[in-house]
């Protein structure tokens, strides 16, 4: 894949599916792309047309067609930036995006006694939001971190047990 698709692709995911949460986008995005004939590409792609040109004329198309306000802003924007070459591709990989996003991240959370209902919905929460993805804790019972949490997801590990407080003042100390 190409930086410029790669670069695109996560860029407009972010712009139209992250931010604003738009479900609708992806299937909106399928429905052009199956009407995104070769004549339509030819014409996108010509080099004697101008870019203004191109952008009225799908204007007009848009609005005979009925497609949202952010399908044409990101054709638009393709047009104006020169990249509409790689329209398809980049969506391609928009829905690739989407796919792996839309995986349930296993998280293990270990207490030292069982958290509220209440706690467990925050961390879920939290760590839905910092991976962008749905979250499954797991949870673990551990007296011997004393208090505190251990939180493991992916590759990483957030350690605020008391035991490991007391750990790190022990070495300190030494």
């Amino acid at each position: 894949m190409s930086r410029v698709v790669e670069v695109y692709s996560r860029a407009f995911y972010q712009r139209y599916i992250v931010n604003d949460s738009d479900t609708l986008f992806l299937t909106n995005l399928e429905i052009f792309l199956n009407q995104y004939n070769e004549k339509l590409k030819i014409f996108f792609e010509s080099k004697n047309i101008s870019a203004n040109e191109k952008i009225s004329t799908f204007r007009e198309i848009s609005t005979k067609l009925h497609y949202t306000p952010q399908m044409c802003e990101m054709v638009i924007y393709l047009l104006e930036k020169g990249r509409v070459a790689y329209f398809e591709e980049i969506c391609e990989n928009m829905f690739q995006l989407a796919k792996l996003a839309s995986q349930v991240e296993e998280v293990e959370a270990i207490f030292a006694y069982m958290p509220t209902d209440i706690q467990l919905a925050e961390i879920q929460e939290i760590f839905e939001k910092k991976l962008k993805k749905k979250v499954e804790l797991k949870v673990i019972i551990d007296r011997n971190i004393i208090g505190g949490s251990i939180i493991r997801s992916c590759d990483r590990e957030y350690n605020g047990s008391l035991r490991y407080q007391l750990e790190k003042y022990r070495d300190q100390l030494n």
